[in-house]
């Protein structure tokens, strides 16, 4: 939880200090996105023989443009995966939560590139053995979209979530009027 208050007061610092700057204003966004886990990349996982599904994920996105292609992006979502051990211990279920607060770039034009990067509080929570691993986390994204108007965007990204888990999505972009 502390990660939370650090990240969305990091967020009003930076709203704060751009806005007499800004020369677009808020959006929000809507991200459907594929998580992937690759257990052999995950350092705690190598030593068991273990599987974990890969799974969609619905995330929402509020972000601030400060004009000149840069904005500030809260994201927010969960993902629920299916995880299968080889040993006697009976399959049950991985959540994973996660909240990032990115700066990111997208060229100007009708088509752009996109780059992100920022800070992610990741949670993760099993269904049957309990317990929960929380972590803050540096996270980078690469993609790109195309406007269809001046306030409506379609982007196509990658981002990871810490070693051994990525997403790859759809973002549906909304600019807000002023």
């Amino acid at each position: 939880m502390k990660i939370t208050t650090q990240i969305c007061s990091v967020i009003v610092l930076l709203t704060l200090t751009f806005s007499a700057y800004a020369e677009e204003g808020f959006y929000l966004g809507l991200r459907a996105a594929k998580v992937t886990v690759n257990e052999d990349e995950i350092d705690d996982l190598k030593n068991f023989d273990v599987e974990i599904d890969d799974a969609g994920k619905t995330e929402l996105m509020i972000g601030y443009d400060f004009g000149k292609s840069i904005s500030v992006e809260l994201l927010a979502g969960r993902s629920t995966h299916d995880v299968t051990y080889a040993a006697a211990i009976p399959d049950e279920e991985l959540y994973l939560s996660t909240l990032g607060l990115y700066v990111a770039y997208r060229s100007e034009g009708e088509w752009f590139f996109k780059g992100k990067g920022g800070l992610l509080a990741r949670t993760v929570e099993l269904s049957k053995q309990g317990g929960e691993d929380s972590a803050g986390l540096i996270s980078i994204g690469l993609g790109g979209g195309v406007k269809v108007n001046e306030r409506l965007s379609f982007e196509l990204e990658f981002t990871t979530i810490e070693q051994g888990v990525s997403s790859f999505g759809v973002n549906a972009v909304y600019k807000l009027p002023k």
